[in-house]
């Protein structure tokens, strides 16, 4: 005899009439703030090794650029996690992103701690690093500014340069400086 699931069981899959093989929202965030971390790690390695070696890598570039690209669907998640929604008066409190997590428990409060602790990686550092970056190598990325004097294949020799042997540079390399 199959049992039917009430509303909430068929939305959260807690209900052991229920099946439970879907994804939730917790189970989905960890992997997916952790993976684009774990992978600028193994880049950052991957760079050191190649130096030890004396050879070049572009892995740091490729990660950041990853990052970048990836940024707002991480950012998003990590946003989710802060909205809970009240029901019956106040007395039920469900996340948003996944009504199967009770805004009143031990696992939401510690998914919202790990949340807290992405943002600021993922929506605050992400960008303050490539703007860390950028700035760092502003002299390079635009030398016409900081010295005048300097001729046109000059400025095009110290900028290809600084874009080759710098992190940040494949994303700056798509940008014209004012002088060109």
């Amino acid at each position: 005899m199959r049992t039917r699931c009430s509303y909430r069981c068929a939305v959260a899959t807690q209900h052991s009439a229920c099946p439970s093989t879907r994804l939730t929202f917790v189970t989905a965030h960890y992997p997916q703030t952790l993976f684009p971390l774990a992978l600028l790690g193994l880049a950052v390695f991957w760079k050191g090794l190649m130096k030890a070696r004396e050879k070049k890598s572009h892995s740091v570039t490729l990660a950041i650029q990853a990052l970048i690209l990836f940024l707002p669907t991480i950012s998003r998640r990590i946003c989710h996690s802060f909205r809970c929604s009240t029901y019956d008066q106040g007395d039920y409190s469900y996340l948003d992103a996944d009504l199967g997590i009770d805004c009143n428990t031990t696992k939401y409060r510690l998914m919202l701690t790990y949340a807290g602790a992405m943002v600021l990686v993922f929506p605050l550092g992400i960008p303050l690093l490539t703007y860390q970056m950028l700035y760092k190598n502003r002299h390079g990325l635009n030398p016409r500014k900081w010295e005048a004097a300097m001729t046109d294949k000059e400025v095009e020799e110290k900028r290809k340069e600084s874009i080759h042997d710098h992190p940040i540079g494949g994303i700056a390399r798509i940008f014209k400086p004012h002088y060109m």
